[in-house]
């Protein structure tokens, strides 16, 4: 499909939404040939996700831990 004007393209634009699990590489490509126009585009908005809160409560979870080990080798000792 050609369209006579860059705003017209807009407007029969396709939008797509899609979000990654974990950490990876995508790529997307712009399908075009020898007949085809050359016209094309794409246009990314990338945002990272923060951490889950429950992630940030591990940290000090995991020195309380250490705490209790070391202590606990202190009374044995």
């Amino acid at each position: 499909v050609r369209y006579s004007t860059s705003q017209l393209a807009l407007l029969n634009s396709i939008s797509a939404t899609f979000t990654l699990l974990s950490d990876a590489t995508v790529k997307l490509f712009i399908n075009d040939s020898n007949f085809k126009d050359n016209v094309g585009g794409m246009s990314l908005n990338v945002s990272a996700v923060p951490v889950p809160a429950a992630a940030l409560l591990f940290a000090p979870a995991l020195l309380g831990f250490m705490g209790l080990r070391r202590k606990a080798k202190n009374i044995l000792a």
